[in-house]
């Protein structure tokens, strides 16, 4: 298979998969299956979990991440092709955790490139200091490859904050909080009480600022101790498509 056609064949299954994943979950909030209780009298509520991501969706990010990942190899050996040089075991698109050590790793994984194409790979800047969408999706692929076929559940992933003034709302936004755990149908989790302020005699109009737990479709990887939602899945792999096309294009 020549040219572009093979990267771009892998792209287009990766985007496909994780825009099936994406819809899943977006159905499964939109019906109403995860709701919250608030409990009279305290700053906490309790989650109501009426159905739960199906364990197939777990087939879905492993071949939405595998695919690009392996549009990313299948790129960096044509780059080496197109160059003159000979690509083998070592050719790879290489993908850090530190923009330390990267060139290194670079010259040897794309040994026999033109140093346009190696400048414009090391230019994504594809490691966790960068562009981490790059090893963000390494990391769920590597763990489904090598370690666990790691399942979708409902995840806790911080705070929405609605903003009001006068009675309008203003301003809505999401604090996320890392680590956030997988929740089980009955779990108790803390909703700070509205917080309210201005009004009377003062110069402020009155502001009060609700919360509301966030929850997401995600999949945890504990060997890292991280989470990676469905959204950040969506963003990774539709962001890498993008990101490489003018090197695509390149092996056209």
């Amino acid at each position: 298979m020549d040219g572009r056609t093979g990267i771009d064949l892998l792209l287009e299954r990766g985007k496909l998969r994780v825009d099936e994943l994406v819809a899943l979950a977006r159905e499964l909030f939109a019906s109403g299956a995860v709701a919250h209780e608030p409990i009279p009298g305290t700053e906490t509520a309790r989650v109501h979990i009426g159905a739960k991501p199906d364990a197939a969706w777990a087939f879905l990010a492993m071949e939405a991440t595998h695919n690009v990942r392996c549009a990313l190899d299948q790129l960096a050996w044509r780059l080496v092709e197109i160059d003159g040089g000979t690509p083998g075991r070592h050719t790879c698109f290489p993908i850090a955790d530190k923009a330390e050590g990267y060139g290194a790793a670079l010259k040897n994984a794309l040994r026999g490139a033109s140093q346009a194409h190696r400048d414009a790979v090391r230019g994504l800047m594809p490691y966790r200091t960068g562009d981490d969408r790059f090893p963000d999706l390494q990391d769920v692929d590597n763990t489904y490859k090598h370690r666990l076929m790691i399942p979708a559940v409902v995840s806790s992933t911080g705070l929405e904050m609605r903003v009001s003034l006068e009675g309008v709302e203003q301003l809505a936004f999401r604090v996320n909080i890392p680590g956030g755990g997988a929740l089980t149908d009955g779990q108790v989790v803390v909703t700070p009480a509205p917080f309210e302020a201005g009004g009377g005699d003062g110069e402020l109009p009155p502001m009060r600022i609700d919360h509301g737990v966030t929850v997401e479709v995600a999949f945890h990887l504990p060997h890292l101790g991280r989470t990676i939602s469905v959204e950040r899945l969506y963003e990774c792999v539709h962001g890498i498509a993008e990101a490489i096309e003018p090197l695509v294009a390149d092996v056209a």
